[in-house]
């Protein structure tokens, strides 16, 4: 699971980026920087700690 800790806008797509950490699973505590576009491809649902557990959020339909 990766949380977004800072931003880099750019009107170009190659130079908009995020760093991100990971906060669960593989390699965590680690950290990089990738595209936004990237990002995105990677990322599958949103989610929120709910106590010991991570949930995901309802998509509205």
């Amino acid at each position: 699971m990766r949380q977004v800790v800072d931003t880099s806008p750019s009107d170009d797509p190659e130079k908009d980026l995020l760093v991100y950490k990971v906060i669960a699973g593989k390699d965590r505590r680690s950290s990089a920087v990738v595209s936004r576009s990237e990002f995105a491809r990677w990322a599958a649902n949103e989610v929120v700690r709910d106590e010991e557990n991570w949930k995901r959020v309802p998509v509205d339909e």
